[in-house]
């Protein structure tokens, strides 16, 4: 038997879909061989196994790197570890945390000359397939962002046409 604590994620961080280098990591304090691991996306009301053979419950602290962070969108996650034979030890997250997908702008380029009056294509790239629309802003020289174009159907390719450049 034991106990044992979890350390990380323990509330307020952004994880990013499809992150292949996020530890889970804890304490443990006794006699448990392996441990469990699992992930919410409810605030704890349904749990999904990521690992129930994580080596490191006896006394020492302890790491599982998550493998690939799933494609979920959530501001209500939580990871949980456990004894699998013991399922009453356990501790979660202190608090929620995020998963969210990644938008990258790879048309005009950061810092590009862009023509005024000119129709200039804009295009991005996401991690994940929970990025249905998305909300286009421009900012000149570091100022206020000016909105260019709300609710834009990612599923049609990721492009827009931004016509008569301001």
């Amino acid at each position: 038997m034991g106990a044992l604590a979890l350390t990380a994620p323990n509330g307020a961080q952004v994880w990013n879909v499809g992150d292949t280098n996020r530890a889970i990591t804890w304490n443990g304090n006794g006699t448990i061989s392996n441990v469990k691991a699992e992930y919410s996306t409810n605030n704890g009301g349904s749990w999904v196994t990521i690992t129930s053979t994580a080596t490191g419950g006896a006394t020492g602290a302890y790491s599982y790197t998550w493998p690939s962070i799933p494609n979920v969108k959530t501001e209500q996650a939580l990871v949980k570890v456990s004894d699998p034979n013991y399922p009453a030890i356990a501790d979660q997250s202190d608090a929620v945390f995020s998963i969210r997908p990644v938008i990258t702008v790879t048309q005009p380029l950061s810092a590009a000359d862009i023509t005024v009056g000119s129709n200039t294509p804009i295009r991005w790239s996401a991690t994940g397939t929970t990025v249905n629309f998305v909300k286009l802003e421009y900012s000149v020289g570091g100022g206020a962002y000016v909105l260019i174009q709300n609710n834009v159907d990612n599923s049609l390719g990721a492009t827009y046409s931004w016509a008569n450049v301001p």
